[in-house]
């Protein structure tokens, strides 16, 4: 309705000296107007519609319409209850948009990606590539954007190549994958081993390592621990197998005379021992709080431990002997290339040569490969920690330095400062050994340039576990046969199975898709 007074409908209160008062209260007059009796009126029939508290006037004046609004609530629910069925991992079919996502959701959250300074993917060519992978494409628009390959992928691939590359190692990992394969399908098997099970005490959870044999580092040390823990069940397994006439008698057969082998004995035990000493690494690296010198500094500690060998052969006998078989080792011949042929006097000594000492160094090796400390120039930042300040050259500072200085405070006084930061440290203080307890510990009045460095520093990623824990998830929503799925509705189907434990209303989903104002349907909380 047209008001004369239209400070409270267009023009905005400003009259605060007469807003209240008996006589002259502008606000409290105003309250008591019809107009405004009237708009508040209005106000709660509409939120008591919205609310579904009663219904609208279209409703009540047609019967049909409140029909044609029933038959579209009852669709829509039908379809959430649809929808609802991805917290069991189901997938939906859908289109994609196009659009190359990062940037898309960088511009979303309001991150510009010129003070981008670090990205950090798995190994494959379609993140890592250096031709036309995501970290390349990035660095075209951000040459400064540094790639960090995922420290976590980096060390499964040094166990990876380690178990394969060395043919003693491979042939048992096989050997091993098999035995598992063949007992897991083997109805058998499942029934002499549950006896055993029950006479040797052996956790519920082993039960199940023989169902999945993978390459990851978990895998690979959880299988052949199983197949230590139960190698005297999983031979008579195979020997009961292969006395059964059926198809897998021949299998049961090479696979038991395998076993057999102290090759394979060995091995097995050797293998399951250094991989000990790389599982505790595994569980760091996935950690939040770690920074990159400690994902470069930790596989140092732990690289050369030659003296286990005596455990691990005397392990080996001991296991040998439950199923009688005596140490031994291959002949050796003037040319031999198909196994490790290095000439040795004892059978230990054999082993020792021709496997551990091997699969120690090719371990070493892909571990320097992998995770050798990287050239870059943002890498030197770690040298201003001061447990490593001694170790800053003076043609690491200026490497340093020239990559950092665009982003520096005071850049033409960084050399006095570092400076003045040495021989503050000095001499260096060991307890301060990570770049975290160093930037709390500057003074950024004192040292603003230093404090910036470590904090770029320690924006560059390590892992990427952190995404890499809803990639299950992903990986079954988003299944071959659905690749097409847009990132709006995996994002929503992913969070739904994530959180599938929180009940979903569907009331409350309707109202607040009705609320956003693209529907084109009438439903049952239409605002007309």
């Amino acid at each position: 309705k047209k008001q004369k007074n239209t400070i409270f409908i267009n023009d905005g209160f400003r009259d605060w000296k007469n807003a209240i008062g008996e006589k002259r209260g502008i606000i409290s007059n105003h309250s008591c107007s019809p107009a405004h009796l009237h708009a508040s009126e209005l106000a709660e029939n509409v939120l008591s519609v919205a609310q579904g508290q009663q219904k609208s006037i279209n409703s009540v004046l047609s019967d049909a319409y409140a029909e044609k609004v029933g038959m579209n609530r009852k669709a829509l629910l039908s379809i959430l209850d649809v929808i609802n069925l991805s917290k069991r991992n189901i997938a939906l079919r859908g289109n994609w948009t196009g659009e190359k996502a990062i940037l898309s959701q960088l511009e979303k959250w309001g991150l510009e990606i010129d003070y981008l300074r670090g990205q950090g993917y798995d190994g494959a060519s379609a993140m890592s590539g250096h031709v036309s992978g995501v970290q390349q494409r990035m660095k075209e628009l951000q040459p400064r954007a540094l790639f960090t390959h995922c420290r976590s992928h980096a060390l499964n691939l040094v166990v990876v190549h380690g178990c394969s590359d060395i043919p003693l190692i491979r042939n048992t990992m096989a050997t091993i994958e098999n035995i598992a394969h063949l007992l897991s399908e083997n109805t058998c098997y499942k029934k002499n081993q549950k006896e055993a099970w029950k006479h040797t005490q052996v956790s519920k959870g082993k039960q199940e390592v023989y169902s999945h044999v993978g390459h990851t580092l978990g895998l690979q040390r959880k299988t052949v621990g199983a197949f230590l823990d139960h190698f005297k069940s999983a031979h008579s397994a195979l020997t009961d197998l292969e006395s059964r006439t059926s198809s897998n008698s021949n299998k049961a057969n090479n696979l038991r005379h395998s076993m057999e082998s102290f090759d394979t004995i060995v091995t097995a035990v050797t293998t399951n021992k250094i991989l000990g000493y790389i599982q505790p690494l595994t569980k760091e690296l996935q950690s939040p709080n770690i920074d990159l010198m400690t994902a470069y500094k930790e596989p140092e500690r732990w690289l050369r431990n030659e003296e286990g060998f005596c455990d691990i052969y005397a392990q080996s006998i001991e296991l040998a002997s439950t199923i009688d078989v005596v140490p031994s080792k291959k002949r050796v011949t003037n040319r031999q290339q198909n196994r490790a042929n290095t000439p040795s006097q004892s059978i230990e000594e054999h082993y020792r040569l021709n496997l551990f000492y091997p699969f120690i160094d090719h371990v070493t090796s892909q571990l320097n490969t992998r995770f050798v400390e990287n050239s870059e120039p943002a890498m030197l930042a770690t040298y201003l920690i001061p447990s490593a300040l001694s170790r800053l050259t003076k043609d690491k500072q200026e490497m340093m330095v020239s990559w950092y200085r665009e982003d520096l405070p005071q850049p033409d006084s960084i050399d006095q400062e570092i400076h003045r930061w040495k021989v503050k440290n000095q001499p260096p203080t060991l307890l301060v050994s990570t770049a975290k307890d160093t930037l709390n510990m500057i003074n950024v009045q004192y040292y603003p340039n230093i404090h910036c460095i470590l904090s770029i520093y320690l924006t560059l990623p390590v892992t990427t576990c952190s995404c890499e824990r809803s990639f299950s998830a992903l990986r079954r929503l988003k299944t071959w046969l659905r690749s097409s799925i847009g990132n709006d509705r995996l994002s929503g189907l992913a969070m739904m199975h994530v959180h599938r434990n929180r009940a979903l209303d569907p009331e409350k989903v309707l109202k607040r898709w009705d609320a956003c104002g693209h529907r084109r349907i009438v439903s049952a909380f239409d605002r007309k």
